[in-house]
């Protein structure tokens, strides 16, 4: 049986991917006795952290699970630099963001695998929240409205049929647009975007288990040349950039020097460097940008392959559920109704792969819908 620590940690991760509550985590590691840190820090050591107790020795705190699911140090990495002083006068910590730390790979035995940790973090970014059913909906964070481009609410009571559930564009839904909206319901019923998701899902599955290599060659294709150009202006920009940072800093000793020497006084000294100042800030974001953007390109090239893993991990899916959903879809975007043609369009974004037309067709799927008739729901799919 593994540690206390490793076993709290595995389950949280492994439950919160599955669309667990926090809420339910905590009752789970409350019922298996897991210590929490505090408690375990105590009972080792008998040193306590902070205003730390043992009094409630299994009580996961909110923060505690939440600080648990972001710390990368699961994957098997060490990260330093997280932090520094701005002077030693004021003990103000001042925080450094993950592209500022030191990053070491594979330092210790990795307790998370990479899937399970991106697939905690997706969720975490989409915020997902508990409805009125007391549980996490199947599409929470993923459906968008294809005009305005925000975020589609579902729209369900507790004692509703779930025939009755649907989605509604999140600016229409807003108060303040109520008299003068900014933009159409595009309400979908949640049945059926479940079943047109499904049968997508399965077409691409079907597609990829039967055409794998040719489907990695034309995502290889395709990513190198939409790519090629942009690496090239960007690792351009990057070099120009940090030259000019090398002149700025050879431009601030020689200022430094003439006022210690006395050649410029102190007011002229300040006068001349505080455009310097400003123009180094913003070469530093700049350039902390691009270097972002260079490693997510360079990441992307392996992305076909790790699609490719997601697939052959599901034999046959012939039903969603959250986990399978989220491994699958990036973003789901609503256009609304054709009221001309009685057809609706639906674009469906998958994750890793980018921009690639494959496979057979999109079936399209008829549903009754009161006051339109037969609409038929037309599937884009897109890889992204």
């Amino acid at each position: 049986m593994p540690s206390p620590c490793v076993f709290a940690s595995q389950c949280s991760f492994e439950m919160y991917v599955e669309g667990k509550r926090v809420s339910e985590i905590q009752a789970y590691l409350y019922n298996n006795k897991c210590l929490t840190p505090t408690a375990m820090l105590i009972q080792r050591t008998g040193r306590r952290w902070g205003n730390g107790t043992d009094e409630f020795p299994y009580s996961w705190s909110d923060k505690a699970i939440y600080d648990m699911l972001v710390r990368r140090e699961y994957l098997g990495h060490t990260y330093t630099s997280k932090s520094h002083k701005a002077s030693y006068k004021i003990k103000k910590v001042v925080k450094h963001s993950y592209d500022e730390q030191h990053e070491f790979l594979n330092t210790h035995e990795a307790l998370i695998d990479k899937k399970t940790f991106d697939l905690a973090q997706k969720r975490l970014a989409t915020r997902n929240r508990v409805c009125k059913s007391d549980d996490v909906d199947l599409f929470s964070g993923l459906v968008f409205c294809a005009d305005c481009r925000k975020r589609m609410y579902v729209q369900r009571g507790k004692g509703t049929p779930e025939r009755k559930h649907g989605y509604n564009c999140g600016t229409y839904r807003n108060t303040s647009a109520k008299y003068n909206p900014q933009c159409s319901t595009h309400y979908i019923r949640k049945g059926v975007l479940m079943e047109l998701v499904l049968l997508d899902i399965q077409r691409v599955c079907r597609y990829i288990t039967e055409n794998k290599k040719v489907f990695l060659a034309d995502a290889k294709a395709n990513h190198e040349q939409t790519l090629t150009k942009l690496s090239a202006d960007a690792r351009q920009e990057y070099q120009r950039l940090k030259t000019r940072l090398c002149e700025l800093d050879t431009i601030f000793r020689r200022l430094y020097e003439d006022q210690i020497f006395g050649k410029i006084d102190e007011t002229q000294f300040v006068t001349m460097t505080s455009n310097y100042t400003e123009e180094r800030e913003t070469l530093t974001a700049k350039i902390s940008e691009l270097e972002r953007l260079l490693k997510q390109s360079d990441e992307q090239k392996n992305n076909a392959a790790a699609f490719v893993k997601i697939v052959e991990s599901r034999e046959f899916i012939d039903e969603l559920d959250y986990e399978i959903v989220h491994e699958f879809i990036d973003k789901i975007y609503v256009y609304e109704i054709d009221k001309e043609n009685c057809t609706r369009e639906i674009e469906i974004l998958y994750n890793y792969v980018g921009g690639i037309e494959f496979g057979e067709k999109p079936s399209n799927e008829s549903y009754f819908r009161q006051g339109v008739g037969n609409g038929a729901c037309i599937i884009k799919s897109i890889v992204t």
